[in-house]
């Protein structure tokens, strides 16, 4: 679990997992793998698997720990945490694999991530005291709009630079700062989608705003495979742009629970 973290997952690991079917029933199946062997043969006494010698009990499809998909956590203590994941995934019954045709993964993954969210799971979920309790039931009932803007896709691969490059995107602001920030944006931009009319109405409504002055970046359809200085320049862009301290989204998501105490002070504070 300490490899994966809120929205994105550590691809380098020290330990790794041991994936055979049922096709290693077969006691000549392994032999093309003799270190694997030795070491599988040295606990032949207590293998007690269906699929014994060398093949896991009940082994998952394979097909689900590969491609994109997004990591629950069951267990998460203060805020719940959902990774996503693209690259090859092993992963045990400590986690939940959230797959879909039907939704973009990475918007999928900063929905689930946001605030809202959050506060929904905690009353409408499980909880053990201030532990979230992230099982199938609560999971499917979560509410879901669905989104196809580009723009949390980019927003989701700039917050995965953030947090895991050791690049500093500019000397003058910390990482997690403009990290932080591009969280409450998302965080806004998901209240947009929930709550439309309200936050028209109360002149909260951010997400035109962010689109009509950084479309040019938040287009990028790749921006993982960008070189590293270009990733910086255009999150340096966007933040700089959007956290002027009189921008109208900077100074709408300072009024939320102001200008919000019936629903957006209530979120944000629980």
């Amino acid at each position: 679990t300490e490899h994966f973290k809120k929205y994105y997952g550590e691809k380098v690991d020290e330990q790794f997992i041991i994936y055979t079917d049922s096709s290693f029933k077969n006691p000549n199946s392994m032999d093309i793998y003799p270190n694997l062997k030795y070491h599988l043969d040295k606990f032949q006494n207590i293998i007690s698997s269906d699929n014994r010698p060398y093949g896991l009990h009940r082994a998952r499809k394979e097909d689900f720990f590969l491609g994109e998909k997004i990591a629950v956590q069951r267990k998460c203590p203060n805020e719940p945490i959902f990774t996503y994941l693209d690259f090859e995934s092993y992963l045990s019954a400590t986690f939940y694999v959230i797959k879909s045709d039907r939704f973009n993964i990475k918007y999928l993954t900063v929905l689930l991530n946001s605030k809202l969210i959050k506060f929904w799971l905690r009353y409408k979920g499980k909880m053990q005291g201030d532990n979230y309790q992230l099982d199938k039931e609560p999971l499917v009932e979560i509410p879901i709009i669905n989104s196809t803007d580009q723009m949390f896709s980019c927003f989701l691969d700039m917050l995965t630079f953030l947090y895991s490059n050791n690049t500093r995107v500019n000397e003058m602001v910390k990482n997690e700062i403009i990290a932080k920030y591009f969280e409450d944006i998302m965080d806004g931009c998901v209240f947009d989608l929930y709550f439309t009319d309200y936050m028209k109405l109360h002149n909260l409504y951010i997400t035109d705003t962010i689109k009509k002055e950084c479309n040019n970046y938040l287009n990028i359809y790749d921006f993982k495979n960008l070189e590293v200085n270009i990733k910086c320049e255009i999150i340096w862009n966007i933040y700089e742009k959007l956290s002027y301290p009189d921008h109208f989204v900077k100074n709408s998501i300072l009024k939320y629970p102001i200008q919000s105490p019936d629903i957006l002070k209530l979120i944000l504070e629980n």
